[in-house]
């Protein structure tokens, strides 16, 4: 069973980095290259919704056991 999590997040400049952080307090157990690679899509993701969406802004995250779902919703 894969372990999702959500986190719903204000339209706000710190958005992307409360994001970043949430995201490494769930992933303790990935490579460093994998958190990295999350981080930086997970970033990118939201800061795009903070831009162009609407609030609120929730942030999806599944950690399977071969991948990583992303998914940000506004």
């Amino acid at each position: 069973m894969p372990a999702e999590h959500w986190l719903t997040l204000t339209e706000d400049l710190h958005a992307p980095s409360q994001a970043r952080a949430w995201v490494i307090a769930r992933t303790p157990e990935l490579p460093r290259a994998t958190v990295q690679d999350t981080l930086l899509m997970v970033s990118e993701l939201v800061t795009n919704a903070v831009r162009h969406g609407s609030p609120d802004i929730v942030l999806r995250l599944a950690v399977l056991s071969d991948r990583i779902r992303i998914a940000v919703q506004d």
